[in-house]
């Protein structure tokens, strides 16, 4: 055993807050319902067209959940799990005023596009994810970048979808297990394939969506612009806070 897992996070909506998980389901696309819904811009590159808390960091502070539990698919136990119906990952969004409303057209249309700027709502089950399905980082790399930049960072601002705590390893361990696959728990196993490159995303508290750009230019500078790794699922199950992780492969 190298590390446990310390928490699970999935983001229901792009670039919204996301929500900490007690058990829920990995399969090859990624957390089940996670990243699952984005908000598509006509007037961005077509490689990043999404609407996000770069163009509008309050966005980061609106909290997206799912109507139903959404942990796993129907039939967990089958050779090939199917999803939920499209229906069952409808979403609804609590504003930082406290404000509660579905996640539909009407809402996207009350956000705040550039002139010229059409935004419309895009749902995918196989996740909107920028580079690979699964990303993580260790509760050691955050505390060690909060020491360098003389703030208090917590995991939630790096948006990964598995907290770690290594046994043994200090910060950045996790860029050494690249090219390893890792089990985590009983049956799900992850292939670590490359360093997260972090972006202003990181600059934003979840909590209150205040900026601290000197985390960025600090991990730009000092460690390659990256923090956290980011992997692939070779092999699908159920993940859940305290599962052990061990190198596998």
């Amino acid at each position: 055993m190298i590390g446990t897992i310390e928490s699970v996070w999935r983001y229901p909506v792009k670039s919204m807050r996301g929500e900490a998980m007690g058990k829920v389901f990995v399969g090859y696309p990624g957390l089940i319902g996670d990243r699952v819904h984005a908000i598509h811009s006509d007037a961005r590159a077509a490689r990043f067209p999404w609407f996000t808390a770069r163009n509008w960091p309050d966005l980061i502070r609106h909290r997206a959940r799912f109507l139903g539990a959404v942990d796993g698919p129907v039939n967990p136990e089958a050779a090939h799990p199917n999803l939920p119906e499209a229906s069952a990952f409808a979403v609804e969004v609590e504003t930082p005023e406290g404000i509660v409303a579905p996640l539909d057209e009407m809402f996207v249309a009350s956000l705040p596009a550039k002139a010229g700027e059409s935004l419309s709502l895009k749902y995918s089950p196989r996740n909107f994810v920028d580079v690979t399905p699964v990303s993580l980082i260790s509760h050691q790399t955050v505390a060690q970048l909060g020491a360098e930049v003389g703030a208090t960072l917590t995991p939630e601002r790096f948006r990964a979808n598995f907290n770690v705590a290594w046994a043994d390893g200090g910060g950045f361990f996790e860029d050494s297990l690249i090219g390893k696959r890792l089990r985590i728990g009983e049956t799900v196993e992850i292939a670590l394939t490359e360093r997260d490159a972090r972006c202003k995303m990181i600059t934003l508290d979840p909590d209150t969506g205040a900026a601290l750009p000197d985390l960025l230019k600090h991990v730009l500078s000092a460690h390659g612009g990256c923090a956290g790794v980011y992997g692939s699922v070779v092999r699908e199950g159920f993940i859940s806070p305290g599962d052990e992780i061990a190198v596998v492969g």
